[in-house]
């Protein structure tokens, strides 16, 4: 089997050793090394309660802001200063293309010069998704927004 790195973790000012799930799965298995390691660890601290820790979610994330690159040259035809910001878009696009800068990047650049679609709730987004998409009047890109 894998070794877990650093399955334990004595948390003494709460009072708790904290496991990951995988080593407390194992654990959880009479023999085990990580069951024998376990029991050695409970002995050395009998007061200390055993938890299961988990990675803690970032709530930077916006996991549903899935900008595309017919959203992103839609959204810029529609605003202000719209032939110089495309230029800039379609040299990132290109090199990204030649694996030179990936998506990650060209949408980064495209929030940093477009920095209301951060603040965009879901609804939004999509309601403006929507509508650049009617305006192109392109089947695919309409198909694409309101999928």
């Amino acid at each position: 089997m894998k070794e877990i790195k650093n399955p334990i973790r004595i948390d003494r000012p709460n009072a708790k050793i904290k496991v990951s799930k995988a080593f407390l799965k194992r654990a959880n298995l009479y023999g085990t090394s990580e069951s024998i390691t376990l029991e050695k660890v409970r002995a050395a601290y009998p007061e200390f309660e055993v938890v299961g820790r988990s990675i803690a979610k970032s709530n930077t994330k916006r996991p549903y802001l899935r900008v595309s690159y017919a959203y992103m040259e839609r959204y810029i035809a529609n605003h202000e200063k719209a032939e110089e910001r495309m230029k800039e878009y379609q040299e990132m696009r290109f090199r990204s293309e030649c694996h030179e800068v990936p998506f990650s990047e060209v949408k980064k650049w495209f929030i940093a010069c477009y920095p209301e679609i951060d603040d965009f709730t879901p609804e939004q987004f999509h309601e403006e998704n929507k509508a650049t998409a009617l305006e192109s009047k392109d089947l695919e890109v309409v198909i694409e927004a309101f999928a």
